[in-house]
């Protein structure tokens, strides 16, 4: 299923460019988004379709921002503003799959998904 597909080490991929504005691997990327959203159209809920669209909308203002060199703050919140928005989607899936009742908060799953160890990582989990 297409939610197992999205959880798996993508998500950790997509999150380490999005962090280290590596464009080495771009059209991995767009490939895994393109797949993704045209499962998400079919399978998923309308709450996690409309989430899916709250994400794209964020991560499009964070690639405008991301080159503006005067802006680091604002792609510091919009990075945070970002992984918290995947982070809701994610809970939003969990949902769809039957854990309707989650007490998950988006900071617990932003955890699981970065290194906890490295301090850049404390500072966009002290943000969220």
């Amino acid at each position: 299923m297409f939610f197992r597909a999205f959880a798996n080490e993508d998500v950790s991929r997509a999150l380490k460019h999005a962090i280290t504005d590596d464009d080495s691997d771009d059209d991995w990327l767009l490939a895994e988004i393109a797949e993704f959203q045209k499962e998400i159209i079919f399978w998923a809920s309308d709450e996690t379709i409309k989430k899916w669209g709250v994400f794209r909308d964020i991560s499009t203002a964070q690639s405008a921002l991301s080159t503006d060199k005067d802006s680091a703050d604002k792609r510091a919140a919009t990075l945070v503003l970002t992984l918290n928005t995947v982070c809701e989607l994610i809970i939003q899936m969990r949902r769809d799959i039957g854990y309707s009742f989650t007490s998950i908060k988006p900071k617990d799953i932003a955890k699981m998904l970065l290194k906890s160890d490295d301090p850049e990582v404390q500072i966009v989990l002290k943000m969220m």
